[in-house]
């Protein structure tokens, strides 16, 4: 089960896109246990505990204001023998948040595997990057006060229950350059739904909304999806517009002829459009689509432990984290991910295509021509480089 299916329950993602996606709110209840996968309790307990933690990877907020750094960070630490500034002091940031204030953990796409693996294959569903932040809310609390999201998010409840109130649309499809700045809200309250622990909220960019932490400490997770829009692969594509001279003329623009030599522009860059290297600009966009999302490296180092003792019989399994690109020429075959090439030649090639087919196998398995040697030597190359990792079968 894919990400996107994960979340949205008895909704068919074909359902979502079509009714609800940049369109209106979703709510689907259920599920405390299968979110357990993604994050616990016990591992984002594990996570405010430790001593190595750095602003901004945590802030603190409190009735929609960021709290003071000095509130809950310590500068001039010790490590090796550097001095750094900005690590945040676990005792002094559980003292605001006795106090009411929402611990904000940020970039969990970062810290978490479980939210690593979620965001790589909700990036997949919907070609773009995503961001994960996780909110930490105490007792009858408030992070933040009504406001509106530049990007779509799915709210995952983790923990606690949490209400909130949903209002409307106050600017359709917001992009980065139309954030909420404290503006007032015009739109109306128009519903109020409670969340507890395994329910998903999906709210629309530009959708207004707030929240209230009930009896209890309430934690979830939001994901936000970084949709690309129309408006920026045209502008990824414009950019090449300097190979048509006459884009590369100056222009005038108190000119008294501005006006007839603008629609003279126009009607060339008409014929220009079909011309432009849209595939060069997907390309782009696809590039800062990875370049954004965390690889979801998993048992790394314990399956370098374990390389010497591959032999044929061993369980291996495909490192699903990675967006991975294959490259095939007439002698060789290179496999790119995590910003890796690494090269092969040509005979690997089924052998490659098997692996990347198959989330598990056993080395033996592999087709021909590789000969049981050469699998192994495969097999531990893509192990050394985080492709792969051992798993017994």
């Amino acid at each position: 089960m894919d990400g996107l299916d994960f979340i949205l329950g008895d909704i068919k993602p074909e359902e979502f896109f079509k009714a609800y996606y940049e369109q209106k709110v979703l709510h689907v209840t259920g599920g405390k246990e299968k979110l357990n996968n993604v994050l616990s309790v016990e591992e984002l307990s594990a996570y405010l505990d430790r001593a190595d933690i750095f602003y901004p990877a945590v802030r603190l907020v409190k009735n929609g204001k960021e709290l003071p750094k000095k509130a809950y960070i310590i500068n001039q630490v010790t490590i090796g023998h550097e001095k750094v500034n900005g690590v945040i002091d676990t005792g002094r940031m559980m003292h605001c948040f006795n106090n009411g204030a929402t611990i904000v953990v940020q970039g969990g796409q970062h810290y978490f595997q479980g939210i690593t693996k979620l965001g790589k294959q909700l990036s997949s569903a919907f070609g773009c990057p995503v961001q994960a932040n996780l909110y930490i809310t105490p007792d009858k609390s408030v992070g933040f006060n009504p406001h509106w999201d530049t990007h779509d998010v799915f709210v995952l409840q983790v923990h606690g229950t949490k209400t909130w109130h949903l209002y409307d649309f106050q600017i359709k499809l917001p992009t980065k350059s139309q954030p909420y700045k404290g503006q007032e809200i015009t739109v109306e309250k128009t519903s109020t739904l409670q969340l507890a622990a395994g329910d998903m909220l999906y709210v629309p960019r530009g959708f207004v909304h707030d929240a209230i932490a009930n009896d209890g400490v309430s934690a979830h997770i939001t994901i936000g999806i970084l949709a690309f829009t129309w408006e920026r692969l045209f502008r990824e594509a414009f950019e090449k517009l300097y190979a048509a001279e006459p884009f590369r003329k100056a222009v005038h623009i108190d000119a008294p002829d501005f006006e007839s030599r603008l629609q003279e522009k126009l009607e060339v860059l008409k014929t220009c459009l079909p011309e432009l290297d849209y595939a060069a600009a997907k390309s782009s966009l696809k590039a800062v689509q990875e370049k954004r999302q965390p690889p979801g490296y998993k048992n790394y180092f314990e399956s370098l432990l374990k390389k010497n003792a591959i032999n044929d019989s061993s369980g291996i399994a495909l490192n699903k984290g990675l967006f991975i690109h294959l490259q095939k020429d007439a002698d060789s075959i290179t496999v790119a991910y995590a910003g890796k090439k690494i090269i092969f030649p040509k005979k690997a090639e089924t052998a490659i295509d098997f692996i990347l087919q198959h989330e598990t196998f056993i080395v033996s398995e592999l087709p021909p021509p590789l000969n049981v040697t050469s699998k192994i030597i495969l097999v531990k190359k893509l192990v050394e480089e985080g492709l792969l990792y051992c798993k017994p079968i």
